[in-house]
């Protein structure tokens, strides 16, 4: 039957590629890839972490509201990029966890693509400007 690449850029192409598979005897190998450039990059992944990391050092939950405070919990890097990432998602699946309760499945930022991570991005840095916080150049990091 020979080697096939196709990139899936309409309709055509999307039943080229169905007719490719129905016409494929058994035990045929398929591959399915996706375009690296429609993935964050890793500088943006970069930022992500650095602006993370600023939220986490300077952020506090004093039992009524997030902030500047003194005193309160703080929370790690990873928790704030769950915190974000499900704003952009905006849908949480949940499984049951071992003891009786709920636990939200985390969205995997790695599958974000451009515009998604892009948002994460600017919501990170809208949300620490109206917490007061300073967002230095952080383009290096």
């Amino acid at each position: 039957m020979g080697e096939y690449t196709l990139q899936l850029t309409d309709e055509v192409t999307r039943n080229k590629a169905r007719d490719l598979i129905n016409r494929s005897p058994a035990n045929t190998y398929i591959t399915f890839k996706r375009n690296k450039s429609d993935t964050r990059s890793t500088q943006q992944n970069k930022m992500m972490w650095a602006l993370l990391n600023i939220i986490s050092n300077q952020i506090r939950w004093n039992g009524n509201e997030w902030g500047l405070h003194k005193v309160g919990a703080r929370y790690s890097a990873e928790a704030w990029k769950v915190v974000f990432a499900s704003s952009i998602v905006k849908e949480t699946n949940w499984i049951p966890d071992l003891h009786g309760g709920m636990l939200p499945l985390n969205p995997a930022t790695s599958k974000f693509n451009v515009e998604q991570f892009t948002l994460l991005t600017e919501l990170i840095i809208s949300q620490a400007a109206k917490w007061g916080i300073e967002i230095k150049d952080i383009t290096d990091a």
